[in-house]
């Protein structure tokens, strides 16, 4: 495999590895693989390119490519050990990477170098993952808690973020990691993983990089060290203690489908482009949603959300785009609409397919020029803000329908982002949902091995949210603290309301009582509160027990002075008739 070293001032930052019949463009812009910050440079400078047999070439794309290279030429052999001149940036061309300079030294003495890494982030790689010492390593080794700098209200915001091997830190807007920090500097500093090891360096910044107490130019990170930069705060954290019950802006999942739709978060959030997000319901599109905005510039400004399908075709361009007073019965004064309620912030429409036709055109003049009309006026309003999509539908087949505008979609579609549906993201992301929820529940319920071998077998064509309601019910039907396998109901209304779909229709008032059956017991939950539904437990309970207060106790996890006041105030004991509604 051979590789491209980049130098400047005499140091190395970085190396990029250059696969058999790949292709790789280096420039200054930014949708370039390799991006160059130097004026000198042109937005497309060169490409490397090689075949299956291992030779590589370098193709210029602008002129001044190489050492005792006219410009003119298009094509040059890449030869071992080639230097690509890039404005004050160098790159030194290695066959084998077993022949490269050690890290960190500088091929040739007279001459300033340093790779840079792409000041936007967007330094592609050839794949997810990347080799060291022979071996595959993930996209994100540790979790990076970045502590904001206190504001007026006096108060440090914390949030945690998956960090890939290497992470370009300062208030630039290209950044890999921005800063809102007044004393951090565009392209503050550089975090990099070297071997086993976090290493920190420092870019010429204005105020310095300090590790604890000391300013380094180049140290070390140890895990668990706090970092300043500015007045920013910077901490290394393992995977699992910076994940946390918290997750990613409060995402719960570390399975790579979930890792990959972080790293899409963390380098589209900073765009102000029109994103759709896409997902069966129940995954989370609106914590993704939520999560673009608290990791974009428009954090500090409002984030309104707008459930286009539970609004009415007559209220919704209203709740859209505002009205003036007198434009419609009942309308007594003026009101602002969400666009102009999330200006400077995002909006977010959610199942925006529910959306009529007839608004369609005006979302769309609204997405384009950033202008809209409240109902009645006659003048437009400028507005300023990210606007989010969200459906479950496939919006493609709408629009082959004839249901959806395709101008509208393919405005929408200009950051698509995909959520994956829970039963593809492990058996490791459905442990961690379900320890999370469990503890939002209740700290002492605990699951027996039979009861996660069940969570796990099923489909969960619901998904989280599906995930969540059969914990909740779970934990309120539980029979003691230790859930065993039969205390686990699903709910099977799909599969009912397939059969009945085929059953013959029933006479008039013949309702079915939907029962939830918990270990032996079998209760009727229709109609009936959670209240109600726990009394009914409780009453089954102490007759299978017979009413014995030592016996229930240990069955439901409660003191046997609590079982008797309960036993009392409903009336229960051998003969009795349990005064329950």
């Amino acid at each position: 495999m051979a590789e491209l070293v980049f130098f400047r001032r005499r140091e190395e930052l970085m190396r990029v590895s250059v696969d058999k019949g790949a292709r790789i463009v280096i420039g200054r812009s930014s949708a370039c693989d390799v991006v160059v910050p130097d004026p000198d440079v042109a937005p497309t400078q060169c490409a490397i390119e090689s075949d299956d047999l291992g030779r590589f070439w370098i193709i210029n794309l602008a002129n001044g490519l190489c050492d005792n290279c006219a410009p003119h030429r298009e094509t040059i052999p890449l030869d071992d050990g080639r230097e690509i001149h890039l404005g004050d940036w160098r790159a030194v061309f290695h066959l084998h990477i077993e022949d490269a300079p050690s890290r960190g030294a500088c091929p040739r003495s007279d001459e300033t170098r340093l790779f840079m890494p792409s000041p936007r982030g967007r330094a592609r790689r050839l794949s997810s993952r990347r080799r060291m010492d022979g071996q595959e390593l993930p996209l994100f080794w540790d979790r990076l808690v970045v502590r904001a700098p206190k504001h007026r209200e006096r108060v440090r915001s914390e949030r945690v973020m998956p960090c890939p091997d290497r992470l370009v830190i300062g208030s630039a807007k290209g950044c890999d990691l921005v800063l809102d920090d007044p004393f951090a500097s565009a392209c503050h500093a550089l975090l990099e993983r070297r071997g086993e090891a976090r290493w920190l360096r420092d870019l010429n910044s204005s105020n310095g990089t300090f590790v604890g107490a000391a300013r380094i130019l180049e140290s070390e990170l140890p895990l668990g060290v706090t970092a300043r930069i500015g007045q920013s705060e910077l901490v290394l954290m393992p995977a699992e203690q910076g994940e946390g019950e918290q997750g990613f802006e409060g995402i719960i999942g570390s399975s790579p489908a979930m890792r990959e739709l972080f790293s899409v978060i963390e380098r589209v959030a900073s765009s102000d482009a029109t994103a759709l997000i896409v997902g069966e319901s129940g995954t989370g599109k609106e914590l993704v949603a939520r999560a673009l905005h608290a990791r974009s510039a428009r954090a500090s400004g409002p984030f309104v959300p707008v459930n286009c399908g539970a609004l009415s075709e007559s209220l919704i361009e209203s709740e859209l785009f505002g009205h003036e007073k007198g434009a419609f019965t009942g309308a007594d004064k003026a009101r602002r609409g969400a666009f102009e309620e999330a200006g400077g912030g995002t909006l977010f429409l959610d199942e925006i397919g529910e959306l009529p036709m007839a608004l369609q055109a005006k979302l769309l003049r609204a997405l384009e020029l950033r202008e809209i009309k409240r109902v009645g006026a006659s003048l437009p309003l400028r507005v300023e803000l990210r606007v989010i999509g969200a459906t479950n539908r496939d919006l493609r087949a709408e629009v082959s329908a004839g249901r959806f505008r395709e101008d509208l979609y393919w405005r929408l579609a200009a950051i698509p982002i995909r959520l994956p549906p829970l039963r593809s993201r492990g058996e490791e992301d459905l442990r961690a949902l379900v320890r999370h929820f469990l503890k939002s529940f209740t700290c002492s319920v605990r699951l027996s091995a039979g009861a996660e071998a069940r969570l796990l077998a099923h489909s969960w064509p619901g998904n989280v949210r599906e995930l969540k309601n059969c914990l909740n019910r779970t934990v309120l039907l539980r029979r003691t603290d230790f859930v065993q396998a039969d205390d686990i109901a699903f709910d099977e209304a799909f599969g009912e309301a397939r059969e009945s779909e085929s059953a013959p229709p029933k006479e008039a008032g013949d309702t079915v009582a939907r029962r939830a059956t918990v270990g032996a017991l079998c209760i009727d939950i229709a109609g009936k509160t959670f209240a109600q539904i726990e009394e009914e437990v409780f009453f089954r309970t102490c007759e299978q027990l017979d009413f014995r207060v030592a016996a229930v106790a240990r069955a439901l996890g409660q003191s046997r002075g609590t079982i008797y006041r309960r036993m009392e105030r409903l009336g229960l004991g051998p003969g009795r008739e349990p005064d329950i509604d």
